[in-house]
């Protein structure tokens, strides 16, 4: 290479290959170029099989730039066929023609033509560092973990604002009854507990359960409906569960009952 090609991106045909397009971007916003299969002969790639498909090009780069030999994600995407390597690594002193490392991860033999676009070259800028050796690294919160330490699931989500109240140390204890049943549900526990004792039926609370704590709707009186139960509950005095509504308050819940 000549001293005043330094700099410039350098392109050249390999012998026989004049017939095939040079390596092109297919729209303007394209990152890659494809690359077009320099055979000349058709080239069965089996199941599970690699092979090497010259491109037909030689390329020279700048210092400081290198070329990565990446899929097509539609070959990928239909029949299976990707680079082995990618993303193949073409340096900016490697005067060699560009081959495509290609493997067939179908399930069908897959043909390559003279002229099939086959994979795409896309120019990067790199550095070139150079490392001092040490003796010691610096600690991170991650440390040596890697190989999926991390797990595949997502993390537990945070607490919702009314879980995070009912597991709150202030109202530890004091524990909400259970959802309402369905009407079906309802009505054969109530014709089982037909008979028995109002004081089975109520549920005692702790003292430190108060309306301002508990899930449901507060209503005028300064109790709290929940479902289909209505709770009577003092600041200092106990919570206990009634079975039904007052008469007065049937009806007559507020925001965010719903929810």
């Amino acid at each position: 290479m000549n001293t005043s090609d330094a700099g410039k991106f350098l392109i050249a045909r390999t012998p026989g290959s004049e017939d095939l397009p040079l390596p092109a971007r297919m729209s303007e916003g394209a990152a890659g170029m494809d690359l077009y299969a320099d055979v000349r002969d058709e080239v069965a790639l089996k199941p599970g099989e690699i092979k090497l498909i010259p491109a037909g090009v030689r390329i020279s780069l700048p210092r400081g730039f290198e070329a990565q030999i990446r899929p097509r994600s539609g070959l990928a995407a239909k029949y299976g066929v990707t680079v082995a390597n990618a993303p193949g690594t073409v340096d900016s002193d490697y005067r060699g023609e560009i081959k495509i490392i290609m493997i067939n991860h179908g399930k069908e033999d897959f043909i390559v033509h003279r002229g099939d676009r086959v994979a795409q070259m896309v120019i990067n800028r790199i550095e070139t560092p150079v490392f001092e050796l040490v003796e010691t690294l610096g600690e991170t919160e991650r440390g040596e973990g890697g190989f999926g330490h991390t797990g595949r699931s997502l993390p537990d989500p945070p607490l919702s604002e009314a879980a995070g109240r009912q597991q709150s140390p202030e109202t530890a204890g004091c524990s909400l009854p259970d959802p309402p049943l369905s009407e079906a549900a309802g009505r054969q526990q109530s014709q089982e507990a037909a008979g028995q004792s109002d004081s089975r039926s109520r549920k005692s609370f702790d003292s430190d359960c108060h309306p301002e704590r508990s899930e449901g709707s507060l209503s005028q009186n300064g109790g709290v409906t929940i479902g289909e139960r209505y709770f009577s509950c003092a600041r200092n005095d106990g919570c206990n569960a009634v079975p039904d509504f007052p008469e007065e308050l049937r009806g007559q819940k507020g925001g965010g009952s719903d929810g």
